[in-house]
């Protein structure tokens, strides 16, 4: 049966913890990729990150595995949720590299 927060969804994500980077500011801040789908990507920060919804990005995903390419996208923040782990940037790709 599928829940009906996943019908609510165009693309389903995929649960995927693996070292991220996220660039804003200027700098590069590291966080786990929470999830992933076709249209964005959720990312736990351990601080609190200065952003806010609508503020541009660029994430790069490292696959850790020789000949993998990187996945490099550049998006914009939808959301920002406090979790026990740290702080959930969620957002929104509008360029996938």
């Amino acid at each position: 049966m599928i829940s009906p927060e996943l019908e609510k969804r165009s693309f389903i994500r995929m649960k995927v913890e693996s070292p991220v980077q996220i660039y804003f500011d200027e700098k590069a801040h590291q966080g786990i990729c929470h999830d992933l789908s076709a249209t964005g990507m959720g990312v736990i920060l351990k601080e609190e990150p200065h952003l806010k919804a609508g503020d541009p990005v660029s994430v790069e995903l490292k696959p850790g595995k020789p000949g993998v390419h990187a996945f490099i996208a550049k998006g914009r923040i939808v959301h920002i949720h406090r979790e026990p782990d740290g702080v959930l940037v969620g957002l929104q790709f509008s360029k996938i590299m």
